[in-house]
């Protein structure tokens, strides 16, 4: 059902911190909360059971700090902070919006493959280069998440600067969050190869694919799982 992992414009022997995705001490200026519930916003309540990070298990109510957009709009990264949970997706009996879908990708400053992937969903590499696959694939019900964690210098977390200016440089008009470490995405990973992707059924939360390097063809990759969605139940409780 899924499709095969990929592993191209990758940044291979990158290491980045392990550890868990506990909420990190803000200062006052930056606002925003540090928790979120575990539900979705019409009150369903995320799946617990099955938990894991490989495909075929689902993945965890991950929690950030960072800002919202829609996939359509480009957004000006500033302003308190907005707390973000995977949980804000979930999408069960289609009572949630349009969501199907979510792309979570891990990036860093550093990485010129992340940079790479990250132009290309907002169609913005310098120039407005078109509306960008977030922009294209809104409409069909795929949502889009990144996961800052280091800045421009490797081994060092990311700030929230660090989140604003990689923002503002890729135009991002999808929602962009802050990990300042340790990251939460490390066990998608173990090859410590960058960006890191995990595409997930918003209807059970199911892991579909976990894969690393920046794929030439992610639109093709992501309609594909769509159409091979529309033709397969969810995974069951």
């Amino acid at each position: 059902m899924r499709l095969a992992s990929l592993a191209v414009l990758s940044c291979v022997g990158c290491e980045f911190f392990a550890g868990t995705n506990e909420p990190w001490p803000l200062e006052a200026s930056t606002g925003g909360e540090t928790t979120a519930p575990d539900t979705n916003p019409v009150g369903d309540v995320c799946p617990t059971t099955t938990l894991g990070h490989k495909p075929h298990t689902r993945i965890a109510n991950l929690k950030f700090q960072g800002y919202k957009a829609n996939g359509t709009s480009v957004i000006a990264p500033q302003g308190d902070l907005a707390t973000i949970s995977l949980c804000d997706y979930f999408n069960p009996n289609g009572k949630n919006g349009n969501y199907k879908l979510l792309h979570l990708t891990g990036a860093a400053r550093w990485c010129g493959p992340c940079s790479v992937e990250t132009s290309g969903i907002s169609g913005y590499d310098g120039t407005r280069n078109g509306p960008g696959i977030a922009a294209n694939l809104a409409p069909l019900g795929v949502v889009f998440l990144q996961v800052v964690f280091e800045s421009e210098k490797f081994g060092t977390p990311a700030t929230v600067n660090d989140l604003q200016i990689w923002m503002t440089g890729h135009q991002s008009n999808f929602a962009s969050v802050i990990d300042p470490g340790p990251t939460a995405l490390h066990d998608f990973t173990d090859a410590h190869i960058l960006p890191i992707n995990v595409d997930i059924d918003l209807r059970s939360m199911e892991i579909l694919n976990a894969t690393t390097g920046a794929s030439p063809s992610l639109e093709d990759d992501l309609k594909g799982l769509l159409t091979t969605l529309s033709n397969t139940p969810p995974m069951k409780n």
